[in-house]
């Protein structure tokens, strides 16, 4: 599948990582997704025909026992107990005085049982504050960027496996593909993701 991106004014932008962000494997167990929610946005302007960009499936299930999945590119990764932020088993937000919040989570080819092979992070972000609450349930609208002021029911996801280096896998405004937030009986969320991504590199695509 290929996605024509355009908007009026705005062809590209180029984003850049504050230095605060990190991904050593060791230190998984205190990363946050707050760490990725701080970027700095600048866009140039541009004359040229829009891009008709590569989209890559990505279908990835978070679950509130504590799981991770993630298929894309015909591989698997996976994890058991390596969420941090919103706090299963409902997801339950960490961040007071945020107009956005989320977690991460940490995942391999094995399973979560060591960094051997391909592994990487899993960062899913919703809009809105949920401080104390559980996860709203429903179905969130993709956008590229979660912001302060990005509108209810909007979330993202960015995946970084470390075999693609600095890049990451994120899906563009209103791209094809859903997160839903599902609720069993007894109250405990899943996540489920299945979108269309493109490939992004820190300095464009």
């Amino acid at each position: 599948m290929f996605i024509l991106w355009f908007s009026p004014s705005v062809t590209f932008c180029r984003i850049t990582r504050q230095p605060s962000v990190s991904y050593p494997v060791q230190m998984r167990s205190s990363y946050l997704a707050i760490a990725l929610f701080a970027v700095a946005v600048s866009c140039k302007n541009d004359t040229t025909q829009p891009q008709v960009l590569p989209t890559i499936r990505l279908v990835a299930n978070v679950t509130g026992s504590n799981t991770c999945s993630v298929n894309t590119l015909g591989t698997s990764y996976g994890s058991i107990g390596q969420i941090r932020g919103d706090v299963p088993t409902k997801f339950v937000g960490t961040l007071p005085n945020k107009g956005y919040h989320g977690f991460t989570c940490w995942v391999s080819t094995d399973g979560g049982v060591t960094a051997n092979g391909d592994n990487g992070f899993i960062n899913v972000i919703f809009s809105g504050n949920t401080y104390g609450k559980p996860l709203d349930v429903g179905t969130y609208a993709l956008r590229f960027e979660i912001l302060d002021d990005s509108p209810p029911m909007t979330a993202t996801i960015r995946f970084h496996p470390a075999s693609m280096n600095n890049d990451e896998l994120r899906p563009l405004d209103n791209t094809v593909g859903n997160i839903v937030v599902d609720s069993t009986a007894s109250g405990v969320r899943n996540v489920h993701i299945d979108l269309e991504a493109v490939r992004w590199r820190y300095g464009g695509l």
